[in-house]
Order: C-alpha cells, then structure tokens, then sequence
C-alpha cells in the first residue's frame, strides 16, 4: 500500500527541539523516492476528478428534480422579511410622485425666468439706445443755447 501524499515520516531533533536548532527538514533522497513513486499522485487526481464528476452529477440531478424555489415563494419570503413593508413602497412612490412634480415645476418656473431674462435684456438694450438719443438731444441743445449766448 502506497503511503498518502504529503505522508513522509517525521523527523526529529537530535538536540531536543531547541527552537535556536534549525530542523533537518526532509532529505532529498527521500523525497525524490516519494514524488518518483507516482502512484499517491494520479491517485490524488484520480480522486478529484471522481469528486469533480459525482459533484456535476448530483448538481444536475438537483437541478432536474423540480425541487426549488417557486416565483410564490419566493415573493412570500420578501413580502415577509423584506425590510421595506409594501405600504411603504406605497408612499416611497408617492413621494416620488411629488418629488417629480417638484422637478417639473422648477424647470418651468427656470424657463420662464430665463424667457423673461431675454425679454428685460432686450427692453434694458432698448432703453440704452433711447438714452443716448436724449442725451444727444439734450447735448444739442446746451451746445445750441451756449452758441446764442455768444
């Protein structure tokens, strides 16, 4: 019978085990026989492998079986512990519901503000213009009045 792998027979310190003694550790010989000896290691892969398949097996039989987790269970399990109850997704939706409205009404609020910031652009331009006629009106006159004075 081979003996498992990682089996090797223990060595021990001569000394006692003082821990300041560095062990012996594992001969080379002695190791290069155990891992030359491959039978320990295709019986290890010859394991896993088995393992792997009986593994495949039951998952796919379980899969097939028709034992699992129905869409009304599973419902029943989140309206039960779910840590949000159904009337409050009720009002979590209807405070959405009003958030949104909130939204809509401050984008219309902020158009209209930025039409009217076009419509006061274009009266302060206008204004502007009408100023500077009257100033040049008003200059006329002061300059015609002192021209009479002379």
């Amino acid at each position: 019978m081979a003996t498992p792998l990682r089996d090797l027979a223990p060595r021990y310190d001569v000394k006692g085990g003082s821990p300041r003694t560095p062990s012996g550790g594992v001969p080379v010989r002695e190791y290069e026989q155990y891992v030359s000896n491959g039978n320990g290691v295709w019986k290890a892969i010859a394991t896993g492998l088995g393992g792997l398949v009986i593994g495949l097996l039951l998952a796919w039989f379980t899969a097939y079986s028709g034992k699992g987790v129905t869409l009304k269970e599973m419902q029943e399990y989140v309206d039960k512990y779910s840590p949000v109850l159904p009337k409050d997704q009720a009002l979590q939706t209807a405070q959405i519901g009003e958030l949104r409205g909130k939204q809509e009404r401050i984008a219309d609020r902020l158009s209209s503000l930025e039409n009217n910031e076009k419509v006061d652009e274009k009266e302060v331009t206008e204004f502007k213009t009408e100023q500077r006629k009257n100033n040049d009106l008003v200059a006329t006159y002061i300059d015609e009045q002192r021209k009479a004075k002379k």
